[in-house]
């Protein structure tokens, strides 16, 4: 997969068949150092999501917690919590 960014929308190509798709652009939170930071939903399933960081060097893999709706991931020894309804 290839990301293209066009602002201020971001547009992701399937090497396999170069079909051109909109993807979710959202904000998740730091929360070791309180800061936010822009990410990019490549795929969704019921157990979590997956994004990559604007800048597209930096994967993450957000798990849902039980009873919540809330995500959390963890990269590097930091600790990221995406929320839905924000």
């Amino acid at each position: 997969m290839q990301i293209l960014i066009d602002n201020p929308v971001i547009f992701c190509y399937s090497v396999n068949t170069m079909q051109r798709y909109q993807e979710d652009k959202v904000r998740i939170q730091c929360t070791d150092n309180n800061q936010y930071v822009d990410a990019v939903i490549v795929s969704r399933n019921q157990f979590g999501i997956l994004m990559i960081l604007a800048n597209g060097d930096i994967r993450l893999t957000f798990k849902k917690k039980p009873n919540k709706n809330l995500y959390v991931a963890s990269k590097g020894g930091y600790e990221f919590v995406y929320n839905p309804t924000q």
